[in-house]
């Protein structure tokens, strides 16, 4: 493979329809070299025999037998050979551009580990307020608007949030994967991000890329209750880290992501092994021989 590969993760559970969409998108909005993994945790709704025979190229696609929960992408970090490993909901939908500048401005400054865009929907400082499209021509406009008119501009964030993060490779060298502990729903990413902090490296929004993001479809088509998933992760966060006690997740959401310990990366508490490859290769129902162009 010549030049940089950026691995792109996607999980999915009973979201066939959006994961569709999605992979249309990145396939006619992506104009550096990519590989797709697909992690599929027990769908039902026919998309494991979708994603089989899908038209899509550079696919390895992964069946759980049952739902792990968003730390399931650890078994697609475990078979990523991309420079650069980026996490992408399957109920998002990329615009022009979006990877090339991503990646270009993670590759003109090395200090930077991770990287995200901006989009309609999401809890944090990545979201911009009253956003309206209609159609995906309308969403193109805005997203070709912000690429002009905040050309360059990356805002440090602390917290950065998975439904779309571009990850250098030296991040998951020195820290591992995602950490299971949170459960089905909520803060493995929260934690990733912090761990990444800890381990020397800066963290950006670049609003100059915007993408779309429906949002909960976890709960939705995998039948989840969010709220309570999200209560139960957001407490063993809090209890992992340390953070105040009279805090609640939305005074964590408030600016209480800036709370982050003040000390070095420590490995015996902040790298997470990745899943040993023996784990995961016989779950692979699809591997494309690579090619590009």
């Amino acid at each position: 493979m010549g030049g940089k590969i950026t691995s792109i993760i996607i999980l999915n559970l009973n979201g066939k329809a959006h994961l569709d969409r999605c992979l249309t998108s990145v396939g006619g909005y992506t104009a550096t070299p990519y590989e797709l993994i697909v992690i599929d945790n027990g769908s039902t709704d026919g998309s494991p025999e979708y994603l089989r025979g899908v038209e899509a190229n550079n696919l390895t696609v992964v069946e759980n037998p049952e739902n792990l929960g968003p730390s399931a992408r650890v078994q697609g970090m475990a078979l990523a050979q991309g420079d650069y490993v980026l996490f992408l909901d399957n109920d998002t939908w990329v615009t022009s551009s979006w990877l090339e500048r991503l990646i270009g401005h993670m590759g003109n400054d090395p200090s930077i580990g991770l990287m995200g865009p901006s989009t309609n929907y999401i809890d944090g400082q990545q979201m911009i307020p009253g956003v309206k499209y209609e159609d995906i021509a309308e969403l193109a406009d805005i997203a070709a608007i912000m690429a002009t008119n905040f050309a360059g501009v990356l805002q440090p964030s602390i917290r950065m949030v998975g439904f779309c993060l571009c990850i250098r490779r030296a991040v998951i060298d020195k820290i591992g994967g995602l950490d299971s502990r949170f459960g089905k729903y909520g803060f493995e990413d929260d934690d990733f991000a912090w761990r990444s902090v800890l381990a020397g490296f800066d963290s950006y929004i670049a609003r100059d890329v915007f993408i779309h993001h429906t949002g909960n479809q976890g709960s939705v088509g995998g039948g989840l209750d969010y709220p309570k998933l999200v209560r139960e992760a957001w407490d063993k966060f809090h209890a992992k880290w340390g953070l105040p006690a009279d805090m609640d997740f939305y005074g964590y959401l408030g600016g209480g992501y800036n709370l982050i310990p003040d000390r070095p990366f420590d490995p015996d508490l902040d790298y997470v092994a990745l899943p040993d490859l023996a784990e995961v290769e016989p779950l692979i129902t699809r591997r494309d021989t690579w090619r590009w162009g």
